[in-house]
């Protein structure tokens, strides 16, 4: 006979994204599915406690203790702790669950697969919009009211001040996520500082900065909206350094939109394989190249920045470059220490707006002496009050 320990250490894959999922009668019932295979035993490696699964963890670890009483024994048995709230914290999980039998349960298989390796919250976060609404916010945050309403003790009252700091965390990251905006990140953010929240999450950068708080700390000292330039600039090699002296600084748009094109996400030595651009050949220029090469794009300036300070942000650029704005040297950033190459840096361009022109013409000149080479992180338009 096959013997064999079941650890339900995939729950780990279920936590991290500070979202209410439902989830607690699933593990529950996977349990007890697994147990009709009597397995030799159990070792349950959750990654520890939090407000967004105690209650998932609660009822398994019972569950391994005294497995034939079942999960409504086990729901009850956990409500108890908020006293004369247990009735309205219980509508306000089983809300979610809820929700999990109606999206996350019959799209389980999907949403594995859309996280990649087996990560369901990283799928989640990256289609959010998909599953949650701003409703089940308001529906769970009514729940948490009617709870806070009861006399509790201080210690109940705790646990649902917890609950009530959790779902309106969870709602700002909805908002966030599904509806992006620097505003909405801000938001976040903000909560975080005020309520004592970890601000830059590990999950969340690691799947992408999902909710931008970490794109708009670096942007503290400047007004929103911050509006990123195109990912892909026109792109030209130098390997003769002559473009100085021909003005290529000076190429129109009709022109230079004839160049290849390279993305400003990456060095040009490694753009990424799943890019269109840049060609073939380029690719095979840029591969080990060390010299001066030109990039260029066109932005649109709000009309209400006329007032303000306007500045171009390059996340970095390695090394040296030379910035130009219609036709005309805005700035420089030289790489003198050795870590220019990987510090964001600014150019103000007031000097060289048009503004009776719907679009601004961008000319970077980049020069790399050595190693890796370019526009490496994205470039921004940014502006604050003079």
């Amino acid at each position: 006979m096959t013997e064999f320990f079941w650890r339900p250490n995939q729950h780990y894959y279920f936590d991290g994204a500070r979202m209410p999922f439902g989830l607690e009668k699933h593990f529950f019932d996977l349990f007890q599915a697994i147990r009709v295979h009597q397995p030799t035993g159990f070792d349950y490696d959750a990654p520890g406690s939090n407000i967004y699964s105690e209650f998932s963890y609660y009822v398994l670890a019972k569950a391994m203790q005294e497995p034939d009483k079942p999960f409504e024994h086990w729901e009850q048995h956990f409500l108890q702790a908020y006293g004369a709230a247990g009735p309205a914290v219980g509508a306000y999980y089983r809300h979610w669950r809820g929700l999990w039998d109606a999206k996350f349960g019959p799209q389980l298989k999907e949403i594995l697969v859309k996280g990649k390796v087996f990560n369901f919250a990283r799928g989640v976060m990256w289609n959010l919009k998909d599953f949650y609404t701003e409703a089940d916010f308001d529906t769970t945050d009514a729940h948490l009211a009617e709870a806070a309403a009861q006399n509790l003790l201080p210690r109940e009252r705790a646990l649902v001040d917890k609950l009530r700091l959790a779902n309106a965390h969870s709602r700002q990251i909805f908002l966030a996520v599904a509806r992006p905006s620097d505003d909405n990140s801000l938001a976040l953010l903000k909560f975080r500082r005020e309520h004592g929240l970890e601000e830059f999450p590990h999950n969340e950068q690691y799947w992408g900065d999902v909710t931008g708080v970490r794109r708009v700390e670096q942007f503290k000292d400047f007004t929103p909206p911050y509006l990123r330039t195109p990912l892909f600039w026109s792109f030209r090699l130098d390997p003769k350094d002559e473009g100085q002296a021909q003005q290529w600084f000076k190429t129109a748009p009709a022109d230079f939109r004839k160049w290849d094109k390279m993305p400003t996400n990456g060095n040009w030595e490694n753009p990424g394989r799943h890019y269109t651009y840049p060609s073939p050949e380029t690719r095979a220029l840029t591969a080990n190249y060390d010299g001066i090469a030109w990039y260029a794009t066109t932005v649109t300036i709000p009309a209400d920045w006329q007032n303000r300070d306007v500045l171009l942000y390059f996340g970095a650029v390695d090394e040296s470059c030379w910035i130009y704005v219609n036709n005309k040297l805005a700035g420089e950033h030289l790489f003198r220490n050795r870590d220019d190459w990987t510090t964001p840096f600014t150019i103000p361009i007031n000097d060289v707006i048009d503004w009776s022109k719907p679009e601004q013409t961008v000319i970077v000149r980049v020069e790399d002496k050595a190693g890796a080479g370019g526009i490496w992180k994205p470039v921004w338009l940014v502006s604050k009050a003079r």
